[in-house]
């Protein structure tokens, strides 16, 4: 999906308002960023309900960090072929974004490796 669909969907889902001098702030450019990860997974109605579930559960801020991080992370561990340990010690909606980062880095992994997409 090219990149200016998926901004159009995301302001028209979101209406996120554009700050003074018509600027997005930090906040508009995470959840783009996150919308344009998970958009080539899941539906847009699926990934609001995602964000609206992270962003109860803790600040927007710490909801992003959390998100690339556990993105970076099974980037990596999808890649290398490495495993996860203690899920078990993880919170419900910290194995949700687990799993859910895992379903990009999955797809990541089959084009890159298997279909050999660009």
């Amino acid at each position: 999906m090219k990149l200016k669909k998926v901004c159009n969907i995301f302001f028209i889902v979101f209406f996120i308002n554009r700050s003074f001098n018509n600027k997005y702030n930090k906040e508009n450019i995470a959840y783009l960023f996150v919308v344009f990860i998970l958009k080539q997974i899941y539906s847009i109605d699926e990934i609001k309900k995602l964000i609206t579930l992270a962003i109860k559960t803790s600040p927007v801020d710490q909801a992003y960090n959390r998100f690339c991080s556990e993105l970076e992370k099974a980037i990596k561990m999808t890649f290398t072929g490495e495993s996860y340990i203690n899920n078990d010690k993880l919170s419900k909606e910290q194995y949700l974004l687990r799993n859910v980062v895992q379903s990009f880095a999955n797809k990541l992994y089959v084009q890159k490796t298997f279909l050999k997409i660009k």
